[in-house]
């Protein structure tokens, strides 16, 4: 599988924010020496081979250091390189992280096995299957409208009820004595099946009761 330099360094610059295309190449090159001293000779020529493009040269020089910890290979990384070793660090990251995903599955299972401690900086991010249309159309989403009849809420004003929670339950009431939300029938006081005729009369404020009023 041969895999062309100007693909490795396009997912290098989609991957980290790269200056330039010869930064990203930069960072390539020098996380492929510092692998080298990590990997034996047979691991390195195998991982060469599988990339089978000239940009893997880096694998076929130098020799193996043994078994050396990430922090070691960052800072082989950061000499090549001549930066920071926090700069080198991240950049290892990606380009480890962008071979993972470009390499066969064979050579990432070998670099996995020789290399445990950098296995995590090889897992690419698997990105979630889109929903399909059929999910998403057996989802119906609730009614709010007029023609289904409760506009605005899933619980109009009209069929609240007692709470049933009270002062014996440990939980004090929220709606005061006299709230609407405390009666079975919120309007009947105002329905003209059930009013008990007027306002004023209901009140005691009609005019028979004003001439009563003014006789006193």
């Amino acid at each position: 599988m041969s895999i062309s330099e100007e693909t490795v360094v396009e997912r290098l610059l989609e991957a980290a924010p790269f200056a330039s295309a010869a930064e990203a190449r930069s960072a390539l090159e020098a996380t492929l020496t510092a692998l080298r001293s990590a990997l034996t000779d047979d691991e390195a020529e195998a991982l060469a081979e599988d990339i089978d493009a000239p940009w893997s040269s880096p694998l076929r020089r130098g020799c193996y250091g043994g078994q050396l910890p990430p922090e070691e290979l960052y800072r082989v990384a950061a000499a090549h390189e001549e930066r920071r070793l926090s700069i080198a660090t991240e950049h290892v990251q990606v380009v480890c992280r962008v071979l993972g995903g470009l390499l066969s599955p064979g050579a990432r299972e070998r670099l996995v096995q020789e290399l445990p401690l950098l296995a995590p900086e090889f897992e690419t991010p698997e990105a979630s299957p889109p929903e399909s249309p059929e999910r998403l159309r057996a989802q119906p989403a609730p009614e709010h409208t007029l023609a289904a009849g409760r506009p605005g809420s899933s619980r109009p004003l009209s069929e609240a009820g007692l709470s049933p929670w009270s002062l014996a339950d440990g939980r004090p009431e929220r709606a005061h004595e006299h709230s609407v939300a405390r009666s079975n029938d919120p309007h009947g006081d105002t329905k003209l099946s059930s009013a008990r005729g007027l306002t004023q009369e209901r009140e005691g404020d009609s005019l028979s009761t004003a001439h009563r009023n003014i006789r006193r």
